[in-house]
């Protein structure tokens, strides 16, 4: 590997180290403390932020894009939901306006045949 690879490895690695140690709050007992934000961090080697050779780094990163499409598909999930929802209020009201019809025409012809009898 060449000095300018080795040179881009490793402030790769500390871009990563600094967006991993910048998240913690820092605490008087703690090793963890946050990294100052200015240009002075990059001329800092990764043993000077405590990784050691051989140490694994783990990064938490947040897909921004995953995210919004997860929260369009849910928001068009709950509108579809609504929707249906709506239709079924719509059927059923539909249904009940022909259940009252036919019962109501059953009470007429109900009616109609006993006044007919009483002719």
């Amino acid at each position: 590997m060449d000095e300018r690879a080795k040179g881009r490895n490793e402030g790769a690695k500390r871009q990563l180290v600094i967006r991993l140690t910048s998240r913690f709050a820092p605490h008087h007992h703690s090793l963890m403390t946050g990294l100052g934000e200015g240009e002075e961090d990059d001329d800092y080697t990764l043993a000077y932020f405590g990784v050691c050779d051989g140490s694994t780094i783990y990064m938490n990163e947040v897909d921004l894009k995953a995210k919004e499409r997860e929260r369009a598909a849910e928001e068009k999930r709950k509108r579809e939901e609504e929707e249906r929802g709506r239709e079924q209020e719509e059927e059923m009201e539909r249904r009940e306006g022909i259940k009252r019809m036919q019962v109501r025409e059953e009470r007429e012809a109900v009616g109609n045949a006993q006044g007919a009898k009483t002719m």
